[in-house]
């Protein structure tokens, strides 16, 4: 996947299909966002997508770290007890006062 990601800098044609496949995977979480946000249950501050890159970023920590082989990914944690310890990070600004 490096490979990947790196030959996409020079490559339009890759950085496209890059951008569409994040899309694919995206779309049904920012529904998922949406919903709740016209449920009143997270914050309409921010924008769906924004909130979706958002928890994107907080969870793509340990890939990041496993890709450079950082040592301890998961801050010591399981990998359940680290998705647990970001989602609740998350919910805390995400959430609706």
């Amino acid at each position: 996947m490096a490979f990947l990601t790196s030959e996409a800098i020079f490559s339009e044609e890759l950085r496209h299909r890059f951008a569409t496949w994040d899309r694919i995977l995206a779309d049904p979480i920012i529904a998922c966002i949406q919903a709740s946000q016209d449920a009143g249950l997270l914050r309409r501050d921010d924008t769906a997508l924004a909130l979706f890159n958002l928890l994107a970023d907080v969870l793509d920590g340990p890939s990041r770290r496993m890709q450079f082989d950082l040592p301890d990914p998961f801050n010591g944690l399981t990998p359940a007890n680290f998705f647990e310890h970001r989602w609740s990070v998350f919910l805390k600004v995400a959430t609706a006062d």
